[in-house]
């Protein structure tokens, strides 16, 4: 044996559900990228003081 654990049945059949819907982990990863480029492009543009935050944090979001 390998030393691995299968996932439990419930967990394996949710994922699968998912996958047969559409639901693909590359969306997640794509969102995650963008998203922390976006602040790392801020955050070096600006450092910790960006014009209206607020407004700069919802543009990120929607961006994402």
């Amino acid at each position: 044996m390998s030393g691995t654990t299968q996932p439990p049945p419930a967990a394996y059949g949710f994922y699968l559900r998912l996958w047969h819907a559409g639901f693909r982990w590359l969306y997640v990863v794509d969102a995650l990228g963008v998203f922390s480029i976006l602040v790392a492009v801020m955050a070096v543009r600006f450092g910790t003081d960006w014009p209206e935050p607020a407004a700069s944090w919802v543009g990120i979001v929607v961006a994402t």
